[in-house]
């Protein structure tokens, strides 16, 4: 459903965000350092929103009948 490089990008940016959170925390570095290390977690945020949104869904799976009928 989603690329590989759009997941790898994902858990990039999320290691980097709870490192941040984590630094600050303990004084070692800034807000402002933090909110850039927090940047890819966002960027990526955006390119999957944006991803999901241009592919769609499968029309033809639910034509076919293929979802239950509750």
């Amino acid at each position: 459903l989603i690329p590989r490089w759009i997941s790898v990008w994902g858990l990039i940016g999320a290691i980097m965000y709870l490192a941040s959170g984590l630094l600050v925390m303990f004084g070692l570095i800034t807000s402002t350092i933090s909110d850039v290390l927090q940047l890819p977690i966002f960027l990526q945020e955006m390119v999957m929103a944006v991803w999901l949104i241009g592919k769609g869904f499968n029309p033809s799976a639910i034509a076919s009948g293929s979802i239950k009928q509750i």
